[in-house]
C-alpha cells in the first residue's frame, strides 16, 4: 500500500524536475541567470593605416565586466589602436596598442586605501553600469574586430 502511495509523487516530481518546471530559469547550455554577453562588430574608415571608428553599444552592461574576447578582422594591421571606455561617466576600461592578435582580456581595478593610494598588487572585478564605447585608431578599413564582452554578478 505505501509503495503505491510513493510512486505517483515520486513519477510527478521526477517529470516536473526533468520538464525544467522546479529549475525556473535552467536551460541546457546557456549562461548563468546572472551573467549575459553582447557582441559587438567595430569598423573603420580611412586610408591606409590611419582609418578610424567608434561604435557605442545599445546595451547598458551591469555588474562587473568579466571578460572580453577580441577577434581581429583577417586585413588588420599590427599599427591598429583600440579603446574601450565607460560613457558616463568616462573612463578607460582597457586600451591596446598596434595589436592585431585575437585574444581574452580580463578588465580589473586597483584597489586604493583610505588616503586614495593605489595598493600595489591588490585588484577586483570591474564594476559597471553603463554604456560602453568602442573606438579603433591607425587601422584599415573595414572591419576591425568582432567583440564579445561578457558582464554580470
Amino acid at each position: 500500500m505505501y509503495l503505491k502511495r510513493a510512486t505517483l509523487p515520486v513519477l510527478i516530481g521526477a517529470f516536473l524536475l526533468v520538464g525544467g518546471l522546479l529549475l525556473p530559469g535552467f536551460a541546457p547550455n546557456a549562461l548563468p541567470s546572472d551573467s549575459a554577453y553582447e557582441k559587438i562588430n567595430l569598423t573603420a574608415t580611412g586610408s591606409g593605416d590611419a582609418a578610424t571608428g567608434t561604435v557605442t553599444t545599445s546595451t547598458r552592461f551591469w555588474g562587473y565586466l568579466k571578460a572580453i574576447y577580441v577577434d581581429y578582422g583577417a586585413a588588420v594591421t599590427n599599427t591598429t589602436d583600440m579603446t574601450i571606455s565607460l560613457v558616463s561617466p568616462a573612463g578607460t576600461v582597457m586600451a591596446t596598442t598596434d595589436t592585431y592578435t585575437d585574444g581574452w582580456y580580463y578588465p580589473s581595478v586597483q584597489f586604493t586605501g583610505a588616503t586614495g593610494a593605489a595598493v600595489s598588487g591588490a585588484y577586483g572585478k570591474f564594476p559597471v553600469n553603463d554604456y560602453l564605447t568602442i573606438q579603433a585608431g591607425e587601422s584599415t578599413s573595414g572591419t576591425v574586430a568582432t567583440l564579445w564582452i561578457y558582464y554580470g554578478q
